[in-house]
């Protein structure tokens, strides 16, 4: 299945189709949740507003989190199998692919920052991204060819059967 929406602002949905993609609100109320910024590696914290939501791929639980703000505009379009595509970004720098316990991923840097096309970061240490086998169909087993029988007649019938008239 296949999922897209847009997010305006930090929580305004529209045009959405699928359900893999729901969006989520903080438990401590408000409209934005308050993760670590995952580009970050220096020994400081900061935290960033976000709009999160849950992803759901062939049984698999994702979180995708977008650093957003009040002024953001962007497309998400959702394959089915935890791939992204992000379109018309505005106001927005970057989104991060999540397991349910908030383990980083895979990152994306939009275009505002990247300068061009998203990029795509795995960043050393990530938790490994689920991969989705696409299974073979089972081919039935081929027809088992059995030789043909040959009727032999030997003699000795040919014999007993005149001798039968």
């Amino acid at each position: 299945m296949a999922d897209s929406l847009i997010l305006t602002g930090v929580k305004d949905v529209q045009k959405h189709t699928g359900k893999e993609l729901l969006l989520t609100r903080p438990k401590r109320g408000g409209d934005t949740h308050k993760i670590k910024e995952w580009w970050h590696g220096t020994n400081g914290v900061q935290y960033v507003d976000c709009t999160i939501f849950d992803v759901t791929a062939k049984g698999e639980k994702m979180k995708l989190a977008v650093a957003s703000t009040n002024g953001t505009f962007v497309r998400i379009d959702h394959d089915g199998e935890l791939n992204f595509a992000f379109y018309a970004s505005r106001n927005v720098t970057r989104a991060a692919l999540f397991t349910q316990e908030l383990q980083l991923v895979e990152h994306y840097v939009l275009p505002s920052m990247s300068g061009g096309k998203v990029m795509t970061v795995t960043p050393h240490g990530a938790v490994t991204k689920p991969v989705f086998v696409i299974k073979e169909a089972v081919k039935p087993a081929a027809p088992v060819k059995t030789k043909a029988t040959k009727k032999v007649v030997t003699k000795e019938y040919k014999s007993a059967i005149k001798k039968e008239d």
